[in-house]
Formats: structure tokens, sequence, C-alpha cells
């Protein structure tokens, strides 16, 4: 129950009660982010975000990585080069 209020006019009493659910709670912002210092804060010497600021702004290339001639393409005479996924350090 968030409020109650109470009118007595001396013949009858009106009680009026406002409640409300717990769901309410998702309109409030949560202050938790994702860097190795909350994470500290919550489980100190936790190591599993330690990188995350490094790799904030890394760019990573995914799939097959752009081939330097055509005979690079996989099923070509070049066997082994430009299939798999290759990010570089």
């Amino acid at each position: 129950m968030d409020t109650v209020q109470i009118q007595d006019t001396g013949s009858t009493s009106t009680l009026s009660i406002t409640a409300e659910n717990q769901l309410v709670d998702l309109h409030n912002p949560r202050e938790r982010r994702f860097t190795d210092q909350d994470q500290q804060y919550l489980y100190p010497g936790d190591l599993g975000l330690q990188y995350i600021a490094q790799i904030q702004n890394k760019t990573l290339n995914w799939g097959i990585a752009p081939p330097a001639t055509p005979a690079s393409y996989p099923g070509t005479s070049n066997p082994g080069q430009g299939s798999g996924a290759r990010i570089p350090g």
C-alpha cells in the first residue's frame, strides 16, 4: 500500500487506499553497468570484466577477410586461403 486517506463526516467514514504492484519498480532506472569497477563492487576479486575497457572501441573483422587477389577465394588454385574468421590483435 502506498497511501491511505481517511474522510470522517461523523456519521460515515471513508478510507481511500492507493496500492502499487511490485512491477512499478520497473520504472526506476538501474545504475549498474558492465564495467570492471561495477563488477568489483558486486564481486570483489572477479576478473570477468577486466578487459572490457580495452575492447570497447576495438574493431573486429568477422567472417571471411577480404582477399588480396582473386586467386585467394575459396575453391580456387590457392587452397586454404580466404576462409574462416580472422580477428586481428
